[in-house]
């Protein structure tokens, strides 16, 4: 298992023709993001898993090993360092390796499954006049109110995530709700969006998503998003903004048994 610091390109172009590309994957391989490649050689690596410094990750395989993916259960996932792994996209053989990890004691395994849309087309939506740009001026505030950490949890800095994040805020009379990318690679832009518990079922993270769509589109972004298939309110946001739903991929979390598994 080594750190791969060699040419990401074919990689990052592997991952890119994937109908299930994640942007927050292809970031940590462009190195936007902080995060780790590792891979099965130096030379000529086939196998790679990629984690972002949040903890998503993905096995990316040119040609399944096995023996790989053992060592990256046996020195990652077991490693005594309370690391949390959530895992996107595991397929079968997937599956099978991750069923080792329940022999193991002290580690905590959560499946289930997500969804995942696109906005399919260049139309632009309608803009709210409550919504608008979040700046340097109020994002310590936003980021207070929304308990987001967007500096840290996914950029690497305040500066990032305003200018490669494009959030858009909502405010009536208070803070409604923001939407925001969680990360940007190629063309595509993976939006999180959240709704002040007092504000939901009025209509703000509609109003939110809209206005973020419009600015992603102005900066030739195509948002996507995802979210678990048991989240009826995200599938019916995303759903009445235009989004099209293109697949349904297993979601794995791995973590030691002590903490308590969150989605993220």
């Amino acid at each position: 298992m080594y750190l791969f610091e060699g040419d990401r390109s074919k990689l990052l172009a592997f991952c890119q023709e994937n109908k299930l590309f994640f942007p927050i994957i292809g970031a940590v391989i462009e190195g936007t993001q902080e995060g780790s490649v590792y891979a099965n050689s130096e030379a000529n690596p086939s196998s790679f898993f990629v984690v972002h410094k949040f903890g998503f990750a993905q096995f990316i395989e040119f040609y399944p090993d096995d023996e790989f993916a053992n060592r990256i259960i046996g020195e990652l996932f077991l490693a005594k360092d309370n690391r949390k792994f959530r895992i996107y996209d595991v397929d079968e053989r997937g599956k099978s390796r991750l069923r080792s990890l329940d022999l193991q004691s002290g580690i905590n395994i959560q499946n289930g499954t997500r969804e995942r849309f696109v906005y399919p087309t260049a139309e632009k939506k309608p803009n709210s006049r409550l919504a608008s740009a979040v700046t340097e001026q109020n994002f310590e505030e936003v980021n207070d109110v929304f308990q987001l950490n967007l500096e840290t949890r996914f950029w690497n800095n305040a500066k990032q995530a305003l200018e490669y994040g494009i959030p858009v805020l909502v405010t009536d009379g208070e803070l409604a709700s923001i939407c925001y990318g969680a990360a940007v690679s190629g063309a595509w832009i993976e939006i999180d969006v959240t709704t002040r518990e007092s504000m939901r079922h009025k209509g703000y993270g509609n109003l939110a998503v809209c206005a973020f769509v419009n600015r992603a589109l102005n900066n030739k972004l195509i948002p996507c998003w995802d979210c678990y298939s048991d989240n009826p309110a995200s599938l019916e946001l995303a759903k009445s903004v235009g989004f099209e739903h293109i697949s349904t991929y297993s979601f794995y979390i791995v973590s030691p048994s002590r903490q308590v598994a969150q989605a993220g």
